[in-house]
């Protein structure tokens, strides 16, 4: 089983690594941002990794798009349709946690009273949002089927770790229980219905 710490430190790698789009706010002929060169024209997008849009962000050369935050009724809505379908994760983009932890220290920093309440508002949701997640990929773990990846199709990358080491456990108990069953089973197999 790989450690939590290591397996977030690779999604957070892949999430800096994930190109944005940022807008420019200045014309630049060149900018350099650790060993990376490029132009910036003011009012054009461009798409650069996450960690670099952060730099340009800082020397106040761009800004990300509105579309690039997670706005708390953005969030409202991904939470009220994942709570209307019952048995299914509903697709979301991999790193949405991320995105949400992101925007959440960026309310933070900014300080303001509107700033805090989005945050208490955001971190409320998200909370809700990670509930109903958690109860449908608890579920899942115990009735895993041989295709995973339909399993885990939906899932965040945090949540396709969950997913796996939580089916190795249910499979390792299962076998310490002395259930001589293979390692994809519907884990509702084990039990008869009496009319």
């Amino acid at each position: 089983m790989k450690g939590l710490p290591s397996e977030m430190d690779r999604i957070n790698f892949e999430f800096e690594e994930t190109e944005i789009e940022v807008i420019a706010l200045q014309s630049h002929e060149l900018v350099i941002v650790d060993g990376i060169h490029f132009q910036l024209k003011k009012g054009a997008t461009t798409k650069v990794p996450y960690w670099v849009a952060r730099e340009l962000i800082d020397m106040g050369v761009a800004e990300l798009p509105n579309k690039a935050f997670v706005s708390v009724p953005v969030l409202h809505s991904l939470f009220e349709n994942e709570e209307a379908v019952e048995n299914a994760l509903l697709d979301v983009n991999r790193f949405l946690f991320r995105r949400v932890k992101e925007e959440i220290k960026r309310l933070e920093e900014q300080r303001s009273g509107s700033a805090i309440q989005l945050k208490t508002k955001l971190e409320g949701i998200f909370q809700q949002f990670l509930q109903i997640r958690l109860r449908k990929i608890l579920k899942s773990a115990g009735k895993t089927s041989p295709d995973k990846t339909s399993t885990t199709r939906n899932m965040t990358e945090e949540e396709r770790w969950l997913f796996g080491e939580l089916t190795s456990l249910v499979i390792e108990w299962k076998e310490k229980l002395g259930m001589k069953s293979p390692a994809y089973e519907d884990i509702s197999a084990d039990f008869e219905i009496i009319e």
